[in-house]
């Protein structure tokens, strides 16, 4: 598997096995239009803003969780998003 400033959207799809749910769905479910999927695909995730990572993810129904280590060792997961 490719590192985290390597890896897209479109490898994690294909890994998932849903490289069958097409472009348009993934569009209509992030209120975008085709190309601008196709595009958002070709970048390492690294460089996606969160909120664009988290509902891409979504629409491929994943769960999705963030974990944070606080300075004191502990640990926070957020699970919920808006």
């Amino acid at each position: 598997m490719n590192t985290l400033h390597e890896l897209t959207l479109k490898q994690i799809r294909t890994e998932m096995d849903d490289a069958q749910v097409k472009q348009s769905i993934i569009a209509m479910m992030m209120n975008m239009q085709d190309p601008a999927i196709s595009k958002l695909e070709r970048k390492p995730i690294a460089a996606l803003p969160l909120g664009k990572l988290i509902a891409y993810l979504e629409a491929l129904e994943a769960n999705v969780e963030l974990s944070v280590t606080l300075k004191s060792g502990d640990v926070v997961i957020i699970k919920q998003w808006i």
